[in-house]
């Protein structure tokens, strides 16, 4: 009866969960995002990309994605033959450089390790957070508001 009724508990708290998870669309790179139960918004959780900082080294920073699937499929569908990690590194890319000429001393740049992008209506938007050196030389936290068109880039 116990070896019965354990698979059993497991088999129901797997698939009694609010999300399920694909990472099976076709392309060279797919990445494990998290549907949510509607199925019309993704969820990439914890994607570690590399981002330079001011001086030219690179950082990791991890990102969630929050995303609409109409703007998902046309960021990858449309523009990068598929290759869900190129579209992301190159949204991540363009996000941060933004953020980076924000700065009054752009060589002072150094991203947060966590930052969170929403992507809808063809708009990928992010409260970018990091470190600079203000006017007079001392690192401050700042944060930018930055807002890239997807449709526009690519």
């Amino acid at each position: 009866m116990k070896k019965i009724l354990l698979p059993l508990i497991i088999f129901i708290s797997i698939t009694g969960k609010a999300q399920k998870t694909d990472s099976l669309i076709k392309g060279t790179h797919t990445l494990k995002k998290s549907w949510l139960t509607d199925s019309s918004k993704i969820v990439i959780n914890n994607l570690s990309l590399n981002i330079l900082n001011g001086h030219g080294e690179s950082v990791e920073v991890k990102f969630t994605i929050y995303s609409d699937i109409k703007s998902w499929n046309y960021l990858i569908w449309h523009h990068h033959n598929n290759d869900e990690m190129d579209a992301v590194q190159d949204i991540a890319d363009d996000i941060s450089n933004e953020a980076q000429q924000s700065l009054k001393n752009i060589l002072s740049f150094q991203p947060f390790k966590k930052e969170f992008i929403t992507i809808q209506n063809g708009t990928a938007t992010c409260n970018y957070k990091m470190m600079g050196k203000n006017g007079y030389g001392n690192d401050i936290e700042t944060s930018q508001e930055v807002s890239v068109n997807i449709v526009k880039n690519f």
